[in-house]
């Protein structure tokens, strides 16, 4: 993918987990400092359920960022952390030029906006996978990649519709029929 604009700096970083809110509240949860109940499942849920893919994309690495910072030293979370920093930078450096109220090329908008599915498709695989990584036992960490994959495929959804919707992407091997994905049959 292109990079977007500048690189982040701490405090760039530092707004972004502050913006979405959901980041500063995953770590806190993962740090024993606010509880995982039903209530705070369906907060995260309803905050983030509510975003537009793109910045579901951006909340959600910010996220899965949390998490692989709080699993330090198994394969799978820093691959999770590192895909997760890419993303960031690349996503969140456009969110804070146009926070500033700066012009973004709109060729640069338009690349991104076609790998925003396979993003987030990557992010929940490696989600899954950091949660089948973790130990039975700790629950909070295996909710909060479940929330988090959860999420981040059903803004890969939308994201692809509305791909498809402004043409900026293809349908891949499949037509949507409101809201139903129906595979084209295969020849014997």
């Amino acid at each position: 993918m292109v990079n977007l604009m500048q690189d982040l700096t701490d405090d760039d970083k530092a707004k972004l987990r502050t913006d979405f809110v959901v980041p500063m509240i995953v770590g806190q949860m993962l740090a024993g400092l606010e509880p995982l109940d039903d209530v705070a499942e369906y907060t995260v849920h309803d905050i983030v359920g509510d975003l537009k893919p793109d910045c579901g994309l951006l909340c959600v690495a910010l996220c899965a960022e949390e998490i692989a910072r709080h699993y330090p030293g198994r394969p799978v979370t820093g691959i999770l952390g590192i895909e997760a920093e890419r993303i960031i930078e690349e996503f969140g450096s456009l969110w804070v030029q146009q926070a500033q109220g700066a012009q973004a090329d709109i060729k640069i908008i338009r690349a991104s906006l076609v790998h925003i599915p396979e993003d987030l498709e990557s992010l929940a695989d490696l989600l899954d996978a950091t949660q089948d990584e973790l130990h039975e036992d700790d629950v909070c960490g295996r909710t909060l990649c479940d929330m988090m994959a959860l999420q981040a495929r059903v803004h890969a959804e939308a994201a692809t519709e509305e791909l498809y919707n402004i043409h900026l992407m293809p349908l891949p091997r499949a037509a949507i029929n409101q809201g139903k994905v129906i595979p084209f049959p295969r020849r014997g």
